[in-house]
């Protein structure tokens, strides 16, 4: 999120010099502090929060549990940021069924296209939104609701290309944003799901799965009278939120999402009590006490009340003195980067344009903003498709290439490093050279010549269940090439519930050496550098000098899925990298 705050710092280009899920507007809902948009992040978020207020408040229908439902939504974005922003959508639909003033729903739909551009997932939700609110607010007054429907749509397009002119982006750079945008989201599944969880999480996971399909039961009955596209609109709406927040839970399954979850569950419980009866009311009002226990639960069990809290007080103290809060976050903020200063002296000042390989994002701080030079992904570990990784491999390949790169070789959820931006790697030896070595970082400095490429031989190919021998590959170096096999249920389960990790594990016989990483699927369909294991600064400073030792000649591997069982796979290896796509 620093480099979010930093890329509309520097008015980049989203689409183009940025290809992630946040939008221009992404660094108004970032906790953590930039000066100079720390105070705008406050005020637009408090702006959103009132109109969200209003349009659930002001109608005909009963308002107390809507407004609760909103009181829950923020004391959870305390934990999930996201959590606030969702009210609004979800405040446009009870406006609209509560029948509550034109200008104000026109306000509602103009904000959610204003918000689409703060994070991808909230402009499709956020069309879902503007399409239902439209029908039911047409059927109420008995008005066509595809006319009502096309009307607000245009609302909604013009205020998103209205906001995103405002903030200095290129109208041509829009499709570009968009599609990107849908990358990152499409293989987000898939490659961010946590290993699997330990036991009290999963007992979580299944009741906030079985809360939000209970509610989704509840959701899509309706009271008798109510018209037909009425019915169907806010069906089609509670089962798009639902299925957002189901995903959004357990692909992660860590406290905070699953609390995300049920706070979606609850909302939506909290909106429509008063118009349920008999049954379905109190079935209502048991699940609504069960989201928010379990939302309880969840936050205690993370331990972490005390950082939620205190970002939510800084919030308050700056509405209510805006210059006295701001100048005390701004020296916290000098003191932080003089220390980062003393500890990282080597990286600051460097005499041309650099990036950062990893999430070490923080030492730009260090080098300096205005030299910053990143990939278009510039998160490695959100690398998890061929696209983005060729994107960020055709930027660092390009003559507008960072001139410096400082890599720290780590990586999340136990995945091996060279599986994050696995494009890049391939191009590091030739493109640049060992520079200097501060504690865990390197600093690399790009070759005045690009080195010869290694020379390319054919790949051995072969597939494997269980424990498989490598082929003999001659040089230093290696890459290997998995298109895991998984079996149909396997497919399904990872569709329903969540895509289960897979893992590579590695053994050399005669040292009895053992290795274990979690694989990206999708990388590791397109190939990745196996050999040398470069986890840490040493083995990347070697491996760069060309002194590593060559490939040990009896390395095994085999391919796990999370619950130990043995996998299948087709496999490639080669002593010279495999052939990418080019975007």
């Amino acid at each position: 999120m620093l480099s979010l705050s930093a890329a509309c710092n520097r008015g980049m280009a989203f689409g183009t010099d940025i290809a992630f899920t946040y939008g221009p507007f992404g660094c108004l809902i970032n906790r953590q502090f930039w000066p100079g948009q720390y105070g705008s992040a406050v005020v637009f978020c408090a702006l959103f929060g009132a109109l969200a207020g209003l349009l659930a408040t002001y109608g005909r229908a009963p308002r107390t549990w809507r407004f609760l439902a909103l009181v829950w939504a923020g004391a959870t974005a305390t934990m999930m940021p996201d959590a606030a922003l969702l009210a609004l959508p979800l405040a446009l639909i009870w406006h609209a069924d509560q029948r509550g003033a034109l200008a104000l729903h026109a306000l509602g739909v103009a904000a959610l296209g204003v918000l689409a551009l703060t994070k991808f997932t909230l402009l499709p939700l956020g069309l879902s939104a503007v399409v239902a609110a439209a029908v039911i607010r047409a059927e109420h007054g008995r008005r066509p609701w595809v006319v009502a429907a096309l009307a607000d749509l245009c609302l909604y397009g013009l205020a998103l290309l209205t906001a995103w002119l405002a903030a200095g982006q290129a109208l041509t750079a829009l499709p570009d944003y968009l599609a990107l945008g849908l990358e990152v989201s499409r293989g987000y599944a898939e490659a961010m799901a946590w290993r699997e969880p330990d036991e009290p999480r999963r007992r979580m996971a299944i009741v906030v799965a079985a809360i939000m399909a209970l509610t989704a039961v509840l959701m899509i009955r309706r009271p008798v009278g109510r018209e037909r596209a009425a019915r169907i609109a806010w069906s089609c709406f509670a089962l798009a939120w639902l299925a957002l927040g189901y995903r959004h839970a357990l692909v992660r399954a860590d406290e905070w999402h699953l609390a995300m979850g049920a706070t979606m569950a609850g909302m939506l419980l909290l909106g429509r009590v008063a118009e349920l009866s008999g049954h379905a009311r109190w079935l209502a009002g048991v699940l609504g006490l069960a989201s928010l226990g379990t939302c309880v639960v969840l936050a205690h069990s993370a331990g972490q009340w005390a950082a939620p809290l205190r970002h939510a007080r800084q919030n308050l103290e700056w509405l209510m003195s805006p210059v006295a809060t701001e100048a005390q976050l701004a020296q916290a903020w000098r003191v932080q980067a003089h220390q980062l200063r003393t500890d990282f002296s080597r990286f600051a000042d460097l005499p041309g344009t650099y990036d950062i390989l990893g999430h070490d994002q923080h030492l730009m701080r260090v080098a300096g903003l205005d030299r910053w030079q990143p990939r278009p992904v510039f998160q490695s570990y959100s690398v998890y498709t061929p696209r983005l990784a060729a994107l960020n491999a055709a930027h660092l390949e390009s003559e507008g290439g960072p001139r410096y790169l400082i890599v720290r070789p780590t990586s999340i959820d136990g995945r091996l490093p060279s599986l994050d931006d696995a494009g890049i790697w391939p191009l590091l030896p030739r493109l640049y050279e060992t520079e200097a070595r501060l504690g865990p970082a390197l600093l690399l400095r790009r070759r005045n010549a690009a080195a010869l490429p290694a020379p390319s031989g054919a790949p051995v190919n072969w597939s494997a269940t269980g424990w498989s021998a490598l082929p003999a590959v001659d040089g230093k170096q290696c890459f290997l090439r998995a298109a895991v096999q998984r079996s149909p249920g396997a497919r399904l389960r990872g569709l329903l519930w969540r895509p289960g990790a897979i893992y590579l594990e590695l053994r050399s016989v005669a040292s009895q050496r053992h290795w274990r990483f979690r694989l990206v699927p999708a990388i590791a369909a397109q190939g990745f550098l196996l050999w040398p294991l470069v986890i840490d600064a040493d083995g990347l400073a070697h491996w760069l000098d060309g002194t590593q030792g060559p490939v040990p000649a009896d390395l095994e591997l085999r391919l796990l899925d999370e619950d130990g069982g043995v996998l299948s796979a087709s496999l490639a290896l080669s002593g010279a990298p495999f052939d990418s796509p080019r975007p």
